[in-house]
């Protein structure tokens, strides 16, 4: 008897010849696996199939093989002798016996036989030279195996490689084969290797007598065999392996044939090496003979060394691919002949390399510093003497001049360098200047790295990258601190390495941490005048600077706040403390944002608050003042960015400010010559200087600005101001900007009691004069948009300083009037119908301040300035309406500032009803808007709409009611409003108010609930005339729904109602499919305007539905399900929702989607969809249908907890419903098998139930229902328990009988795999209704087995193999197991077999039998007669003995056609 892992054991191993090649590895995993456990017994098994399948394929016996191996490696100690003999020789046949395309065998082979030596080496041995046969030449994996075994198992083989040598050499004289020449090479190199390997482990060794000595002889031999039979008189492709041997025997020579052979062997090298452009095996062979020569201290040695070196720095010169392995190889190895050469030749190898090194070609000078680099790092003991030398030759190389690959490898060769100690304080500041100055060079765009440059190109970005990352590496190195620190102090302010800023503030840091960490807190820099360290001022000063623009530099921001934490002490104790809790936090801010991210004029608000209070620590007018002395001196540097530059002015202006002793006047007439007045960043910095300065110095500030205002005036002036006019890049209205915005942050900075005594007097009149110039004694008003915006902001700065000093000391203001007219004079000639820029907004904000300042008002004024605003704003054509733009950008940059101007429009009107807080005023106000409310465009009634609906919530919110005040006119307000309730925009306004909209998308979504589109329709509207229109108050409803969901401001009213709304959307968009809009009323397309105008029916006009899809759009991305949205675009899903006959597709879609990325939001929505789905239409129940299906689908719906009720509601809707929403209710049920199948058993009476009512309903004609009731019933049976299913087995095969004989092959199919579900539930006891149910349709099963139809077949082939084992007959059985087995079934063969064995086993059932074929002959598939009357043959021809021939005769004339 063969035990269990025997059998397992050859299943397997029959199992390596499967063709599907991922089989393959699990195979041989598996037999690994046994093999570990029964070693004997699983390589027993392999052997002996190995042994009686000698012509296995190539992946069968080399799993086999491999498993072998594997199994061996892993349980050597445990195979007995015997049969690691039987292994042996079974592995040796396979590897002599195969040839060709069997490499992969024998390899496997041979692999097998290195794993047995490593217990059974004298066996192996043994049986592998028994192969050299005297006369006969080896076969090539017997070499292969001898060589393997002594690289692998060095130990076990060296003591057998003398006598394995002696037996080799004889016939190595006789070798003519090129391929059996390199084997035979290989193998004297492994075992040159493996003998030198164990001569360096003598204490592993078993036998220490073992020398070099010892195999002398057979060296001898072998070297000159090698060397001066084949390498000479071969071709290259059979020298490597000879050349790499050579390399490891040459090692073994005594040392007197070393001498001899050492010229000839070099110099044959070295030539060999020119002719094949320096193959990396030469080189290694080079090395290895280089290497023991210098080891022996041959003497020989010394006259080859300049041959030597030329040859190798020729090597080392040319190009080198690194994507190439071997070239890369063949680079390294010829460094380490440099290396081995080193420690005996140390002053010829410096010589040579030094004189090389003034060579001016690129290329070796390239090569000599590459060597260099190596030599200072592998060998640097042996240089010690040199160092000076070196540096000193170093130098010359440093010269900007030099091309980028030498700049490269220079920035290495000072890495290596400092990290051995080269570099002392002098001559290494020489070589960091380098560093630094190649860190701050320039990146040319046409140096940028490509995919497709040459290998040796060296880019700028390459040059950068490697200098900055030396300088990293020598910051770590101890050596290099008292060379660095406090050397690159002096490069952080200076303008040249602007660029390398980061990397010098980030190796600055280092080294400070690491100075503070040995514990010297304050280490001070050098104060002498001598030392070139700048001031601390000037560090606080450049690094604060450079902060503004963080992401610069690679992010010098963060690495300048850093620097400056770790030099708090330098700078000042006193910022100690304080900048050790703000600068963290700083950094921090900027590692949260990024350059798009950040905030620029928030950033700088805190820069210049941290400066602020900086200076209120230090508290020491002098230090402040020097601070201010360096911060000039950085105005005067050209390459600073604006952006730089106006904070630069900022930080300055905050300086002074805190040295209100000083006289300013010079350092603000150097601000205002340097400044670029055509740049926004540094006017705005410019003139908030001013203001800082104003603080504490508002005479001299108003001074520099009278002087200011005189030099730009058209007087033929001397003083310094008219250069300005005479350069020629000068705008003048610029400069104009530049003023008037420094007069705003004066009156907005300076102390309240000075303002108020010179506003209108100095500041007014200076503003004023701006408003417009004269030429000639002709008044002009300038077209510059930057000096119109300048003159709104002065005038808005100035109104906010009055505004705050009213608040406290009311005054009168009499420049008020003057500056409103100034600001409607703007409005009014901005273009009437085009929204350009932001005069507007501006305009209104700041006339939204001068309203409050009190003064002798004049109503006109005020009634002229709402006519010009409203008319300015209302008439502006929407974005969307607008042809001219012709870019999305525009038009969403258009919309954003409409937006804000219309609020600030509302702001202003708001600020004009508080001054009169009464009926009047509302009515005043209200007078004017009139007018728009009656306007016959509708984005003007929206507008003013809006605003009065603003006006109105801000009068109620801020009266303060104490008398009873009459409202007059209050019918003419109500009735003006009244109207326009019908208006489209008027539910967008709804939309704005959360509660509000709350309770109005409740109504319109109750409103569409009740009713369906289309009245008239009560079924599914696959046939429905087209040309359907939409009832009117539906339609209502969904016009206002889409109004209110596209309005961003209802979007937290959406979320609260996303169950409702998606519910309600989904069930009316499916009743909405080709329902088109009512004659009188069509969407005005054309313009793309949101309400309806009154135009004829086109037959262009879209479907309803289109509606109901864009507003589900619109609800999903609000509530923050856009990637439902993304994957519906992707997959097509909204297009099939619109289509009328794949409407239920793109639900389906939608479900997946919902269950995949709102999974949450299921719960809402299948209870709001659970209440409609038994009110709604035929029509819309698809839709529900559908979806539900799709839910039960997924896993998710069980863990929510939803199954039951998506179960309850599809068993529901599955009677009494078209055949479309059964056919979507069934798939529903049928899906529940793979959402929730733990839940199954729960569910099986009344799915089973429902799917053998439907069988009897008489809809059999249906193929598509009928198809997934029979999948629904085969997913439910597989998973069902036999007791469950048996009290259904008889309804149910009555109900798929008549499908065995369907039309439709899939159906058919199906039916039979329904039959075969059931097979669980039979037993072989034949009183049972299921075992003669099988015998009824055998007949049937075994005819279709032959059909033409594949699908139909397959099924039945599985129903047979699923019952046949319940009729009774172990033989029948059989014989059916092994025909449907086989890979082509011989279908006729397979009747005569199976007729056979039935008519002995069932000789009772054979009449049976005979008239179920009869019933085929007349199935109307040619197949189907033919097969039956085979079948009804074969049971004639195949009688028991004991039957009768005349009754055979009977049988046969009553049966015949």
């Amino acid at each position: 008897m063969y035990s269990s892992v025997e059998l397992f054991s050859v299943a397997l191993v029959k199992m390596a010849g499967e063709e599907d090649e991922s089989c393959h590895q699990k195979i041989s995993n598996t037999l690994h696996t046994l093999g570990c456990h029964h070693p004997e017994t699983v390589l027993k098994c392999c052997h002996d199939h190995l042994s009686q399948h000698t012509m296995l394929t190539v992946p069968q016996g080399v799993i086999i093989l491999e498993s072998m191996t594997k199994i061996i490696k892993d349980t050597i100690d445990q195979i007995s002798p015997a049969l690691a003999q039987k292994v042996i020789s079974l592995a040796t046949q396979w590897m002599t016996a195969l040839t060709g395309t069997q490499a992969d065998s024998q390899e496997a082979a041979c692999n097998l036989l290195v794993a047995m030596s490593f217990r059974f080496i004298n066996q192996v041995v043994q049986l592998t030279m028994e192969n050299f046969k005297q006369g006969n030449l080896p076969h090539l994996y017997m070499v292969k195996t001898l060589s393997k075994m002594s690289m692998q198992n060095v130990y076990g083989m060296v003591p057998f490689l003398k006598s394995i040598m002696e037996t080799m050499i004889p016939v190595l004289i006789g070798v003519k084969e090129d391929e059996l020449k390199s084997v035979f090479a290989s193998a004297m190199g492994s075992f040159s290797k493996s003998i030198l390997n164990y001569l360096e482990n003598k204490d592993k060794v078993s036998d220490p007598t073992v020398t070099k000595n010892t195999f002398a002889t057979e060296i001898n031999i072998v070297y000159s065999l090698l060397f001066k039979m084949w390498l000479e008189k071969e071709h290259l492709k059979f020298n490597i392996p000879t050349v790499e041997a050579l390399g490891y025997v040459s090692a073994l020579l005594p040392k007197d044939r070393l001498e001899e052979e050492l010229p000839k062997l070099i110099r044959g090298l070295l030539s060999l090496s020119k002719k094949q452009g320096g193959h990396c095996s030469i080189t290694e062979c080079l090395c290895r003979v280089l290497d023991i020569a210098t080891e022996m201290k041959c003497f020989n040695l010394k006259a080859q060394v300049d041959n030597v070196l030329n040859n190798l720095h020729q090597q080392i010169c040319l190009s080198v691919d690194f994507s190439n392995q071997l070239s890369v190889k063949n680079h390294t190895e010829t460094l380490r002949c440099f290396t081995v050469l080193a420690p005996v030749y140390a002053d010829s190898l410096v010589d040579f390399l030094l004189t090389k090194l003034e060579n001016a070609d690129q290329q070796v000078r390239v090569g000599t510093l590459t060597v260099l680099r190596h030599l200072i790092s592998s060998a640097s003991s042996h240089l010690e003497r040199r160092k000076a030398e070196i540096v000193a030759a170093v130098k010359p190389v440093l010269l900007d001049k030099s091309t980028n690959q030498e700049k490269k490898i220079t920035a290495q060769v000072i890495c290596a360098m400092a990290q051995q100690g080269y570099l002392e304080p002098e001559g290494g500041k020489v070589m960091v200047e380098f560093l630094i100055r190649q860190c701050a060079a320039p990146i040319h765009s046409g140096s940028m790295a490509s995919s497709d440059q040459h290998p040796d190109q060296v880019t700028d970005e390459d040059v950068v990258t490697a200098c900055e990352t030396v300088m990293f590496m020598i910051t770590n190195t101890m050596r290099m601190e008292d060379i660095l620190w406090p050397f690159l102090l002096e490069c952080v302010t200076m303008s040249q390495y602007a660029k390398a800023l980061t990397t010098i503030c980030n190796c600055l840091t280092q080294l400070g941490k690491r100075k503070l960490q040995a514990g010297n807190e304050s280490f001070s820099l050098p104060s002498n005048e001598e030392s070139n360290l700048p001031t601390a001022q000037a560090l606080l000063a450049r690094l604060l600077i450079v902060s503004c623009c963080p992401y610069q530099g690679g992010g010098q921001g963060a690495a300048a706040l850093r620097l400056l934490q770790v030099l708090s002490f330098n700078i000042h104790p006193a910022t100690v403390t304080s900048w050790a809790e703000e600068l963290p936090s700083l950094a921090d801010h900027l590692l949260a944002n990024t350059e798009e991210s950040l905030l620029q004029q928030e950033w700088e608000k805190k820069l210049l608050l941290l400066l602020s209070r900086t200076l209120n620590h230090i508290d020491n007018g002098e230090w402040t003042a020097k601070l201010s002395d360096e911060m000039c001196k950085l105005i005067q540097t050209d390459h600073r960015s604006p952006q730089e530059k106006g904070f630069l002015y900022q930080s300055l202006g905050t300086v002074l400010h805190h040295v209100p002793s000083k006289n300013i006047k010079q350092e603000l007439h150097q601000m205002l010559l340097s400044v670029q007045h055509s740049e926004s960043v540094e006017r705005e910095g410019m003139a908030a200087a001013i203001g800082f300065c104003a603080m504490t110095h508002f005479d001299d500030a108003l001074s520099i600005l009278e002087e200011f205002t005189n030099s730009n005036s058209l007087k033929n002036t001397n003083n310094f101001f008219n250069i300005l006019r005479d350069k020629s890049d000068v705008d003048l209205d610029k400069v104009k900007s530049t003023l008037v915005l420094c007069y705003g942050n004066t009156a907005l900075y300076s102390p309240e009691e000075l303002v108020l005594s010179r506003i209108e007097n100095h500041i007014l009149p200076a503003v004023a004069n701006q408003f417009s110039a004269r030429v000639q004694g002709i008044k002009a008003e300038s077209k510059d948009l930057t000096l119109k915006l300048s003159l709104i902001k002065t005038v808005t700065l100035i109104a906010r300083s009055l505004q705050s000093i009213h608040q406290r000391v009311p005054f009168n203001f009499s420049g008020k009037r003057q500056l409103l007219i100034y600001m409607q004079d703007l409005i009014g000639a901005e273009p009437p119908e085009l929204l350009l820029n932001p005069v507007r907004q501006l305009a209104m904000s700041a006339c939204m301040y001068l309203v409050q300042l009190r003064t002798d008002s004049n109503q006109d004024d005020t009634s002229q300035l709402i006519q010009i605003c409203l008319t300015s704003t209302f008439s502006l054509v929407p974005a969307e309406l607008d042809k001219g733009k012709d870019t999305e950008r525009n038009t969403k940059e258009t919309a954003t500032l409409y937006k804000q101007t219309i609020t600030a429009l509302q702001e202003l009107l708001k600020q004009i009803l508080l001054q009169d807080l009464s009926p009047e005023g509302l009515q005043a106000i209200f007078m004017q808007v009139e007018e728009w409310i009656m306007s016959t465009k509708d984005y003007e009634r929206e507008r003013a709409m809006g605003t009065i609906f603003e006006l109105m919530k801000c009068y109620l919110e801020t009266l303060d009611v104490k008398n009873v005040v009459p409202l007059n006119n209050i019918g003419t307000l109500i009735g003006r409003l009244m109207p326009r309730c019908v208006d489209p925009d008027i539910w967008r306004a709804l939309a704005e108010d959360t509660e509000c909209s709350m309770n109005t998308m409740r109504e319109l979504l109750n409103i569409l609930n009740k009713q369906i589109p289309v009245g008239e329709r009560r079924t599914y509207p696959i046939t429905e005339n087209l040309n359907q229109y939409s009832a009117l108050e539906s339609l209502a409803a969904v016009c206002a729904l889409y109004e209110m969901i596209t309005t961003p401001e209802s979007r937290e009213t959406v979320i609260k109602l996303f169950p409702q709304l998606f519910s309600t959307l989904l069930v009316h968009h499916s009743s909405s499919i080709n329902v088109r809009l009512p004659k009188v009323f069509v969407p005005h397309h054309e313009s793309k305007q949101k309400d309806f105008s009154a135009e004829p029916q086109s037959l262009s006009s879209r479907d309803v539905c289109v509606n109901c899809v864009e507003m589900l759009i619109e609800v999903l991305n609000m509530s923050n399900n856009k990637h439902v949205v993304h994957f519906m675009l992707e997959c097509g899903g909204w297009n099939q929702m619109m289509d009328l006959r794949k409407s239920h597709r793109g639900v389906i879609l939608l479900a997946k989607a919902m269950v995949r990325y709102a999974g949450p939001s299921l719960i809402g929505i299948v209870v709001q969809l659970s209440a409609l789905i038994l009110t709604v239409e035929e029509c819309q129940k698809v839709t529900v249908a559908a979806f539900f299906g799709e839910l039960v689908k997924s896993p998710l719906t069980s863990q929510l907890q939803l199954t039951d009720t998506l179960m309850n509601r599809l068993l529901r809707c599955l009677f009494n419903s078209s055949s479309v929403v059964q056919f979507l209710c069934v798939r529903g049920l049928s899906n529940v098998t793979t959402g929730a199948p733990h839940r199954i058993e729960k569910y099986s009476r009344p799915v089973l139930c429902a799917m053998t009512g439907l069988m009897e309903t008489g809809e059999n004609d249906n193929e598509l229902l009928m198809f997934e009731v029979l999948l629904c019933l085969s997913k439910h049976l597989d998973q069902l328990r036999p007791n469950t299913i048996r009290p259904f087995v008889l309804k149910i095969i009555s109900g798929i009988q008549p499908f065995f004989e369907a039309k439709c092959d899939k159906v058919q199919a199906e039916a039979f795999s329904v039959l075969g579900s059931l097979a669980k539930c039979g037993c072989r006891d034949p009183r049972t209704y299921f075992y003669q149910q099988i015998h009824s349709h055998l007949v049937c099963l075994l005819l279709h087995l032959g059909g033409k139809s594949k699908e139909v077949s397959r099924s039945c082939n599985s129903t047979l193999g699923l019952i046949i084992p319940l009729i009774g007959s172990a033989e029948a059985c059989t014989k059916i197991e092994k025909h449907l087995g086989a890979t082509t079934l011989n279908y006729t063969e397979f009747l005569r077999d199976i007729s056979k064995q039935f008519i002995k086993d069932f000789p009772d059932r054979i009449h049976t039998y005979v008239t179920d074929c009869v019933s085929f002959f007349n199935n109307p598939l040619v197949q189907i007669r033919a097969n039956a009357v085979k079948l009804s043959v074969f049971f004639f021809q195949n009688p028991e003995e004991s039957s009768k021939p005349a009754q055979r005769i009977r049988w046969w004339k009553k049966y015949k056609y």
